[in-house]
């Protein structure tokens, strides 16, 4: 029986740890330093990879997810709005896990 939960633990481990690991999801991560306007412009949707695209590549890319006037007018609100980067500290966590620290775009 410990073997038998020991061979779980370990599978449960490693299948877990696909789900919630920064490794697996490489394709929806964005740069800590990603502005509010770059963002449609970099980050990646079904067929898009990550990285900057012209608008002729958001056309053709981003079409089951949104439509290029959508991202330019993303872009446009950005700057017209602007935006400040802000710093925070977390909740503690549900064990008792100390806070962390997180930054975010107001």
């Amino acid at each position: 029986l410990l073997v038998l939960l020991v061979i779980a633990n370990i599978i449960f481990f490693f299948v877990g740890r696909k789900q919630v690991s920064a490794e697996a999801f490489q394709a929806s991560q964005q740069d800590s330093f990603m502005t509010p306007e770059q963002f449609p412009r970099q980050s990646g949707c079904v067929t898009c990879m990550p990285g900057n695209k012209t608008n002729a590549e958001l056309k053709e890319c981003y079409g089951p997810c949104t439509s290029l006037d959508f991202i330019l007018d993303w872009e446009e609100q950005a700057k017209r709005l602007g935006f400040k980067l802000v710093f925070f500290k977390s909740r503690p966590g549900p064990r008792g896990e100390p806070p962390v620290n997180i930054s975010a775009w107001w």
